[in-house]
């Protein structure tokens, strides 16, 4: 699927204050061991909310990208919040935002597929300006998983808290982006949360790798294949953070040089639906992205489901 004449125009993130490193979770959790974590995840550490600090580092991530875009709250269409840890069953995240930020003429709707839920709301976002029914729509990608959590058990170390958001518009120029989604239900008792049994998460670390590093290669290979172009016209990856062995190996598959793809789960771990738009944000803010370069999103998530955009920058 092709889409054209559609800007990122804004950008924002928060990620809470406080900070849990690997050698506090050594010391607090039998197993974990701290320059492991370092040397397989990438992880040194990451952000935990306080339970009254959850909706907020989507709030202020938004306030960021609204400053960012120039554009007037009133003139947002839409609101789609990615999030799998929304403190409450209904009503949708999205729906607090509209209210908190005051937007009053946004429609406002939650998607929820985890790690990949910031690709299927953008991918969704690019789909209703294309039918000219929206022209500014927020997206927000928030989780908090230190609530699901055990932080007693040595899965502990792969994910953090935070919020990233954009703003995306229509705009003039013709640049040209390409989106791939897909989903494998036969993954989803290998990574699952919320079950009436268990609240916390359960991880197979080892099927998840697997999928991640078969799955992504397809995915981005079919965007390519669309655009006529091939993985050497990549500028940059902008990648969701599973962990630093598994964007290694998706550099070697695809013949990417690794300085290509970018990485900060060194600081967060893995923060699901808001990895990507909070790697975007310090990405822009490093000025490492430049117009007309050729951007790459790709994400893996639970379920399975996965998506990848190749974005030409305006």
């Amino acid at each position: 699927m092709k889409f054209e004449g559609i800007k990122i125009s804004g950008t924002g993130m928060h990620v809470p204050s406080t900070i849990f490193t690997n050698e506090k979770l050594e010391k607090s959790c039998k197993g974990v061991d701290a320059n492991w974590t370092y040397e397989n995840l990438g992880i040194k550490e990451r952000r935990v909310s306080m339970y009254d600090d959850l909706h907020m580092n989507a709030i202020k991530a938004c306030q960021i990208a609204l400053n960012n875009s120039n554009i007037k709250r009133e003139k947002i269409d839409l609101i789609l919040c990615a999030t799998c840890t929304n403190t409450y069953k209904a009503p949708s995240f999205a729906t607090l935002i509209q209210d908190m930020l005051y937007m009053p003429n946004a429609a406002a709707m939650d998607i929820n597929a985890v790690c990949s839920g910031f690709i299927y709301s953008l991918i969704t976002a690019f789909q209703f300006i294309h039918t000219g029914m929206y022209k500014n729509i927020l997206v927000v990608g928030t989780d908090s998983f230190s609530t699901i959590t055990d932080w007693g058990k040595r899965d502990c170390v792969f994910f953090g808290d935070g919020a990233g958001a954009v703003i995306v518009s229509k705009t003039k120029a013709k640049n040209k982006i390409y989106v791939d989604l897909g989903s494998d239900g036969s993954g989803r008792c290998d990574w699952y949360a919320g079950s009436n049994v268990n609240k916390y998460f359960h991880m197979n670390a080892k099927a998840v790798f697997n999928a991640a590093t078969s799955i992504l290669p397809i995915s981005i290979n079919k965007v390519l294949s669309e655009a006529k172009l091939t993985s050497d016209d990549i500028d940059i990856v902008v990648p969701h953070q599973p962990g630093i062995k598994v964007l290694k190996k998706l550099a070697d598959s695809l013949k990417i040089p690794f300085e290509k793809i970018m990485t900060n789960m060194d600081k967060y771990a893995n923060t699901s639906a808001a990895t990507i738009p909070i790697l975007l944000h310090e990405t822009l803010e490093q000025k490492k992205i430049k117009r007309n370069d050729k951007v790459l999103f790709t994400a893996f998530g639970a379920g399975w489901v996965w998506g990848s955009i190749l974005f030409e920058w305006v």
